[in-house]
Order: C-alpha cells, then structure tokens, then sequence
C-alpha cells in the first residue's frame, strides 16, 4: 500500500509542476527590460590593502533595448560609488578593449534610462557611455577596464 501512496504522489507532484505555465521573467512585472538588465548587469569591488575602495556597476544597454543596439556604438551605464568620496578617476579613466569612450552623460537619479535598470546603488554616480564599435575586431568579448593610479585596475567583461 505504502509503493501505491509513493506512486500516487510522485505522478501528482509531476503532474502539477508539468503544468506551472509561469517562468521567472513574468515576475518582472514593471517593464520586461527590467529582466534583462539584470542578466546583464554586473558588479566589481576595487579593494586596495585589503579595503574597500569602490564599487563598479556596469550594465550592456546593447543587449537589453532595441534602442541601444545599433551597429554604430556600445552603450552602456556605468555606476561608480567611492567610499570616501574621491575624485572620478575611475570613471575618466574608462576603456572598452583599449579604446576611449566616443561620450560621457552624466545620468540623474531621476532618469528613465536609470529606472529601467533593477541593480544600481543609490549612492553611485551613473553615467550612459558610448564607446565606437570597431569592426575589425573579432573577439568575442566586450572588457570594460577601469584604471587608478593608486587602487589598480578593474575589469568588467561582458559577451558580444
């Protein structure tokens, strides 16, 4: 009787997570660009002498809006919070696979653009840069580096 209750069960429990029609993206009710901001979201720690120095955010707009991808730029949102409140070394310091950024927005807290994007700090500072695309290159890789004189380096990488 006890195989008949075990059989009973396992075929049940089967048989009603078979038909869940729900998936994870649904839970992002606000806008559907908020599920993939966070696919494409990612977050670095500069530490120096085993402290915190900065937090890095960075999220590929190319990937998550049809209005950012273009064959023209990459365009991305890039978070900088210092601990003490030092200068923007950092963020001016920006390449993307060795190259200089083509512009530099600074971003409000305000903006729809930052909205949009389910993992930010509300103490960083947000900025949409836009790097050219070369189309010569054929790495597979987009490495956002970021460089300071006395902390080193950060690197944030992110698929084509």
């Amino acid at each position: 009787m006890n195989k008949f209750y075990s059989l009973f069960f396992i075929f049940f429990s089967i048989f009603f997570t078979a038909c869940n029609p729900t998936t994870s993206l649904e839970h992002f009710s606000n806008n559907p660009v908020d599920a993939y901001s966070v696919q494409y979201t990612k977050k670095r720690d500069i530490l120096f002498n085993k402290e915190l120095k900065a937090m890095l955010f960075a999220t590929y707009l190319n990937k998550i809006s049809t209005k950012y991808n273009t064959n023209e730029v990459y365009s991305f949102v890039i978070g900088v919070q210092y601990v003490n409140n030092e200068d923007d070394e950092l963020i001016k310091s920006v390449t993307l696979n060795g190259k200089k950024p083509l512009s530099f927005i600074n971003l409000k807290k305000e903006s729809k653009l930052l909205k949009n994007i389910s993992l930010k700090n509300n103490w960083a500072k947000y900025y949409l840069v836009d790097f050219t695309k070369d189309k010569d290159d054929e790495s597979n890789k987009l490495n956002l580096d970021f460089s300071h004189s006395t902390w080193g380096k950060a690197l944030i990488s992110f698929p084509k």
